[in-house]
């Protein structure tokens, strides 16, 4: 399944385009950002395969968002209702170009041109899929979608999984926040990140409050409040 961001700041516009991307199975709408700012954190963290971007977007041009990223690993297909910026777009080597309103046939013709270049990539190898770590047994294989959380300890680390077993690391958080995945796995505050694929509840308030699939509940800090609601919203 590929990921999708939709970098739209028009309410209406939103909810048509994830109308239109629903009969679509391999696509999965990890997030929506109104603005700039927001935009470059969700792309930095979601790592999307896909991105719609509107070129018009709250005082700033959608295409300077792209200026931040000169090879980026994802496509990029802008909506708009200005044609005037298609030699822009262009210029940024974007995917496609859609102007509003977007017409079905239009929208199919590059999603499955996207599917086909897609194709050819392939998925992360079982061994990328695995991780190894010092126990007091040595070193052991672990899957890492078995990993439910992590929990910083000074200079090290707790690694809990979905079976009960935890295991004590040398390395620390933030180690593991660049080796693993970061479309999984989330720093939800300065002392625990979680795979968002092990999240099954979210308590709304003052002070949002995860539940895992072990039961643990956790505190969200207030800068990542936002997106561990969009993605529990997909």
């Amino acid at each position: 399944m590929y990921r999708v961001l939709l970098i739209e700041d028009d309410p209406k516009s939103t909810k048509l385009l994830e109308s239109l991307l629903k009969k679509y199975d391999q696509l999965k709408i990890v997030g929506i950002a109104n603005e700039l700012l927001e935009a470059i954190n969700f792309i930095q963290i979601l790592e999307p395969d896909l991105i719609f971007l509107d070129i018009e977007l709250s005082g700033h041009k959608g295409l300077d968002i792209l200026n931040f990223f000169k090879s980026p690993s994802f496509k990029t297909i802008c909506v708009t209702g200005h044609p005037e910026y298609a030699i822009e777009a262009i210029k940024h080597s974007v995917f496609d170009y859609l102007t509003k309103p977007i017409l079905d046939d239009e929208l199919d013709k590059s999603l499955q041109r996207f599917f086909e270049i897609k194709s050819h990539v392939d998925n992360l190898s079982q061994k990328e899929q695995q991780i190894s770590l010092l126990t007091s047994k040595g070193f052991e294989v672990f899957k890492i979608q078995n990993i439910v959380r992590l929990e910083a300890e000074s200079s090290y680390s707790t690694v809990f999984f979905n079976n009960g077993k935890k295991v004590i690391t040398s390395k620390s958080l933030k180690f593991y926040e660049e080796k693993l995945d970061p479309t999984i796995f989330v720093r939800i505050n300065r002392k625990d990140m979680v795979n968002v694929n092990h999240i099954v509840k979210l308590y709304k308030g003052r002070y949002p409050i995860i539940e895992l699939s072990t039961g643990k509940e956790l505190k969200v800090s207030d800068r990542k409040r936002k997106l561990i609601r969009q993605i529990m919203s997909t």
